[in-house]
């Protein structure tokens, strides 16, 4: 991916983030000081549980915290995670084209390792949907979240994404500096 076009997808997932931040009318904060694992999660419905990026329920995305398990929804939710909550975190998944094993530790200063060392992630677009995605293929959130994901190699996420083509494939250094520029909150605390 160029540098041009990297700008250009950013500047989407910005908008994204910003329309969504006001549809909400609620500021994005954590509850005391970003450890939500020490005080427990809870199983009841909340308006933001849908586009909260940690889950208890499993996904293909197993996130080690302290000594915490969760889950995240997507591969972006993964790098977004340990800026949230100001603490490093593990990320075991499998690459959905070959079921090898990817592994990264993430801080929230920025991805500490990977391995494979060449895997990369796709993302889609903002506003992603079923229009744009192979029939049967479901809408909204679910659907991105379904493409968006860790790939043990370039050449393996070409292949996943044959029917995917409006989802774009990052090296770690772009999926990094997008979730950066696109996400980034000052948290009050």
């Amino acid at each position: 991916m160029t540098d041009e076009q990297l700008d250009l997808l950013i500047d989407q997932w910005k908008r994204e983030v910003e329309q969504h931040t006001r549809e909400w009318a609620v500021p994005l904060r954590l509850p005391e000081r970003g450890r939500p694992w020490q005080q427990g999660f809870s199983r009841q419905a909340s308006p933001l549980e849908s586009t909260a990026p940690l889950s208890l329920e499993q996904t293909p995305f197993r996130i080690r915290i302290l000594e915490s398990v969760l889950y995240a929804w997507s591969a972006v939710s993964c790098l977004v995670i340990p800026s949230l909550l100001m603490e490093k975190v593990g990320v075991d998944t499998r690459c959905p084209a070959t079921g090898g094993e990817i592994k990264l530790f993430i801080a929230p200063e920025g991805i500490q390792s990977a391995d494979p060392a060449g895997c990369v992630l796709s993302i889609a677009p903002p506003n992603y949907s079923a229009a744009r995605a192979p029939v049967g293929e479901p809408s909204s959130a679910i659907g991105a979240n379904r493409v968006m994901r860790f790939f043990s190699s370039r050449q393996a996420a070409s292949m996943w994404l044959i029917p995917y083509p409006d989802v774009k494939i990052l090296n770690l250094d772009e999926a990094w500096r997008l979730v950066e520029a696109a996400f980034k909150v000052d948290y009050e605390y």
